[in-house]
């Protein structure tokens, strides 16, 4: 039975979690070749997570494959969508092969192919069919109709659920249609602490009921790394992230801050460091725009925030000189509102960037310079604990 993408995408996840170490054989096969490349796409992804070697061949030379076999890591063999004779001259050899395959040391081989592979191997390569550990049948999902639903209001706000706060929707995306969206992922975020399948299921529902670049769409792509990320799949968190990236190209600096600030914070707890780079290099771009345009202290205020957001995905990637000069910045900045406005909130974000500053130097073996800026952020402390004396400002 051919499944879609999304749900045929986490069988063959955990079947590569279970067999990582083991050689496994592996047949998928689709009704359309377009249906295949983003596959071979999250296991390039895959691959690079686990650290395991990756190799892609269109397999019609024997002499590529006898090359190849046995190969460690991860490797797809893409069979002919054009004939079945050569289909069958790549499958014969694969058969005379799997000795190769199967072996001690070997890793995961993928054989990509049309539908009529299933039969054709089952057939013309028995022995090779015989010792699969795995097949996939991937198909077209059906499309959710994106009929307005009658009598659901057009809400202002999107639950708090998974990772993102309460956001305002923007009132120009306002309908039944956004409403209907918006309760499929509030019924996703109830279940996706106990059935991930079933709440990335909702999640692909929602997403037939937002158009492209819209606010909408850049939750649903949300939605899917939260999921993903309960999943401990950083392959569609980083396929996710990245598709909110280009989505969210085409809305306004405010809204997309909302989508990309949580998006940010998935895809560095899920390793996706390199994506996670690009978010956050975004939210400094357009947060620094608005301060140069603005010069308003909220304005400020923001651009500090997405420097920190950059500087702990910088550190999180061991560049310690990089998460230094961003979080020199936002120190900057946070002295300079703090000396402008004089509040409690001004002089506790100089605390926290005291402290960012403090653990840099630290770091990099500064130990004056570190206990310098760390006396700094405690004089501070105090003075609002003095000042205010709330419950929040003895606890920091």
């Amino acid at each position: 039975m051919e499944i879609p993408l999304e749900d045929g995408w986490a069988q063959l996840r955990r079947h590569l979690d279970w067999t990582r170490g083991y050689p496994s054989l592996v047949f998928v096969t689709a009704s359309s070749v377009q249906l295949l490349p983003e596959l071979a796409v999250r296991l390039r992804l895959y691959a690079d997570h686990a650290r395991l070697p990756f190799a892609e061949i269109d397999a019609d030379n024997e002499h590529v494959l006898r090359d190849h076999l046995p190969a460690s890591g991860i490797l797809v063999v893409w069979l002919s969508w054009a004939g079945e004779k050569s289909r069958y001259r790549t499958l014969r050899t694969l058969n005379e092969l799997r000795a190769q395959v199967t072996a001690s040391g070997a890793g995961s081989l993928l054989i990509m192919g049309p539908v009529a592979t299933r039969a054709e191997a089952a057939i013309k390569a028995a022995d090779l069919w015989a010792v699969r550990s795995f097949s996939l049948a991937i198909g077209e999902r059906p499309l959710t109709e994106p009929a307005a639903e009658q009598g659901l209001s057009a809400p202002e706000t999107v639950p708090p659920a998974l990772a993102f706060p309460r956001m305002v929707v923007p009132e120009h995306e306002r309908s039944p249609t956004t409403a209907k969206l918006l309760r499929t992922l509030e019924r996703a975020a109830r279940m996706a602490e106990a059935d991930q399948a079933g709440a990335a299921r909702l999640a692909v529902e929602a997403y037939d009921l937002a158009a492209p670049g819209s606010f909408g769409r850049g939750l649903v792509h949300l939605a899917r790394a939260e999921i993903a990320n309960l999943d401990r799949d950083a392959v569609v968190v980083d396929r996710a992230v990245t598709d909110l990236l280009d989505d969210s190209a085409g809305l306004s600096p405010v809204e997309r801050r909302l989508l990309l600030a949580p998006a940010v914070e998935v895809a560095r707890s899920a390793g996706r460091l390199e994506v996670a780079s690009r978010l956050a290099d975004r939210l400094v771009a357009d947060a620094r725009d608005l301060a140069e345009r603005l010069g308003t202290p909220e304005a400020l205020r923001d651009l500090s925030v997405s420097l920190d957001n950059a500087a702990r995905v910088a550190q999180a990637a061991g560049d310690w000189a990089a998460a230094g000069a961003l979080y020199d910045e936002s120190l900057r900045l946070r002295r300079e509102l703090a000396e402008r406005l004089g509040t409690p909130e001004a002089l506790r974000d100089l605390s926290v960037s005291l402290n960012n500053a403090a653990r840099v130097a630290e770091a990099a073996g500064d130990w004056a310079a570190a206990g310098a800026l760390y006396d700094e952020s405690l004089r501070l402390s105090r003075d609002l604990a003095e000042r205010l004396g709330t419950p929040e400002a003895l606890r920091d």
